[in-house]
């Protein structure tokens, strides 16, 4: 489903949407996390293998992680990830 295309939320639209970025974040890859929240995705994760870093943007703003951090969100209380496990 192309998001761009689909403006309203859908029922099964997922509360949580992340994304992994090949090169370095384009205005598309801005339209693509804006397309996302205006369709009622309330946080979509950002990873930026080439920075060794996420961004999460959430409704309270935009969250920056590093390796040392670890990745948590409220919508998936059970789930928490150390960054440093990931192979960037």
């Amino acid at each position: 489903m192309n998001l761009l295309h689909h403006p309203t939320r859908h029922p099964q639209q997922p509360d949580a949407v992340a994304s992994v970025l090949s090169f370095l974040p384009t205005p598309n890859s801005k339209e693509a996390v804006n397309a996302y929240r205006s369709s009622g995705v309330k946080e979509v994760w950002v990873v930026l293998p080439h920075n060794a870093e996420v961004l999460i943007f959430a409704p309270t703003g935009i969250t920056e992680l590093r390796r040392k951090d670890t990745q948590a969100s409220p919508l998936l209380p059970a789930f928490s990830l150390p960054l440093e496990e990931l192979s960037f």
